[in-house]
């Protein structure tokens, strides 16, 4: 699984410690799925119940999965700690996953590629 290691820039206050150091991790199949599910809400139309989805909600579900540890320690993240988080450090753990998420797609489409005859590509 791949990972990327960075400092925050104003890190997450826990107690009287500053935590800046992240791992974050590619999601999981199971991570994808669990958060989906967990961002869906019911919610009555016109025509019946139905269940919506929430884009950022699950996203930031998404981003709690990622983060394997902070400031050296294995914890697991929630909204109510992503909630701490400084706008700053927000946005660069949302670059710090495109990025995973950007190598994971051209390791995909390398894999698709490899073994195939000049000739397929077309």
């Amino acid at each position: 699984m791949a990972a990327i290691e960075f400092d925050l820039k104003h890190g997450l206050k826990v107690g009287d410690e500053v935590l800046k150091h992240i791992v974050l991790t590619e999601p999981t199949v199971a991570d994808l799925l669990e958060c989906g599910e967990e961002s869906e809400r019911a919610v009555l139309m016109p025509d019946g119940p139905a269940l919506a989805s929430s884009p950022t909600m699950m996203g930031a579900l998404l981003l709690c999965r990622q983060i394997k540890s902070i400031g050296g320690v294995e914890v697991p993240v929630d909204i109510p700690m992503l909630k701490k988080l400084h706008p700053d450090d927000l946005l660069l753990l949302q670059i710090k996953a495109a990025e995973l998420d950007e190598a994971a797609k051209t390791a995909m489409e390398a894999l698709t590629k490899r073994g195939r005859a000049k000739s397929d590509d077309a």
